[in-house]
């Protein structure tokens, strides 16, 4: 990981040269900019972002220790370095109380510098990394809760609620959908990583209009995608979305992906029955094609079984059309439509 760096001295060479030796003596960082003033400092930081300040204290506008309290109030996240003079030192050790990290007294010393903001650098980046873990680990547990609820393994809907809650899922809201999502590629365990990155980072893209989602993996090749919503929303409109979302995951892919939706529902305890839903409308790509979505709306009203299609004739079919059996595919689903013909006749 690499830091950013900003500097802010009035004066001009002091701040070229500490660019100098940043860039010299601590390849952990990359100086993102210069300042000359306080405020300049604070404009600057509340642009670039960046991970350390290393500012002078006496400066024109508004001095080092005003412009860190400012940063402070407007939420920046920046480290800060004090660069003081030993007639400001107890000044620059005043400023400690503001959380600034540490001070450098001039005239600045190479490795001092090297050394506090290597230090620094090291800091963040063992930060960042726990912060990380604990998103992941909290991630990886909203997964789990979430699907034991589509799997209804357990009873006890009100602490999965609580816990889901806890982890920052809305548990509140109105309305809640599933789309089950399946990489139909003969290469899908070697493409899995990319099949569910792609699918989350596209979640993001086409249900923008949705309050919260989550994309858990089902599967090696299936994932499911779990949308909240604190209105309700058009389901057309959910479909369409739904259309380009699988449209661009299987270009990004470069291989075959199906689709179902389920239908939209009013409280997180029926996120179970909008799977069921889900998975029984993409049973039906035997019938529509793999490179489709199919909503539950579309085929309930041709039956209200979600069994019509036997998962065990799906599986048949995809064994047919992994060996490239055209016999295969042609004689189950004729046999398909056989059952189906049988279950329609009155």
């Amino acid at each position: 990981m690499i830091c950013d760096v900003l500097v802010v001295d009035d004066e001009f060479l002091i701040a070229e040269g500490l660019k100098f030796l940043i860039e010299r003596m601590v390849p952990e960082c990359r100086v993102a900019g210069l300042a000359f003033d306080g405020l300049q400092g604070y404009q600057k930081a509340m642009e670039l972002n960046p991970h350390i300040v290393l500012t002078d204290i006496r400066m024109p506008e508004f001095d080092g220790i005003e412009m860190i309290r400012r940063l402070k109030e407007a939420g920046s996240q920046a480290r800060f370095v004090i660069l003081s003079g030993y007639a400001e030192f107890q000044y620059a050790r005043s400023a400690m109380t503001l959380g600034v990290e540490d001070y450098i007294t001039k005239p600045v010393e190479e490795e001092e510098l090297s050394s506090v903001l290597k230090k620094l650098c090291n800091s963040i980046c063992v930060t960042r990394k726990k912060s990380e873990l604990v998103s992941e680990m909290e991630h990886s547990l909203k997964e789990y809760v979430l699907k034991d609820i589509l799997e209804l393994s357990g009873t006890d809907i009100e602490n999965k609620k609580k816990s889901l809650g806890n982890l920052g899922f809305p548990v509140m809201c109105k309305w809640y959908n599933c789309i089950v999502l399946e990489n139909n590629g003969a290469d899908h365990r070697e493409k899995e990583k990319l099949f569910y990155q792609y699918t989350e980072d596209l979640a993001d893209k086409y249900f923008c209009f949705s309050n919260s989602r989550i994309v858990i993996p089902y599967s090696d090749s299936m994932a499911v995608v779990i949308l909240a919503f604190e209105e309700e929303v058009e389901y057309k409109n959910l479909l369409n979305a739904a259309g380009r979302f699988r449209l661009e995951l299987a270009e990004k892919l470069g291989v075959s992906v199906s689709g179902g939706t389920g239908l939209i529902h009013q409280n997180i305890e029926e996120i179970r029955e909008s799977f069921e839903e889900a998975r029984c409308a993409l049973n039906y790509k035997v019938i529509k094609g793999l490179d489709c979505i199919t909503s539950y709306d579309e085929i309930r009203k041709i039956t209200a079984s979600p069994k019509l299609i036997e998962p065990e004739d799906v599986k048949k079919l995809e064994a047919c059309i992994d060996t490239m059996d055209d016999n295969g595919c042609r004689q189950i689903i004729e046999e398909i439509f056989r059952k189906a013909d049988k279950d329609l006749t009155p």
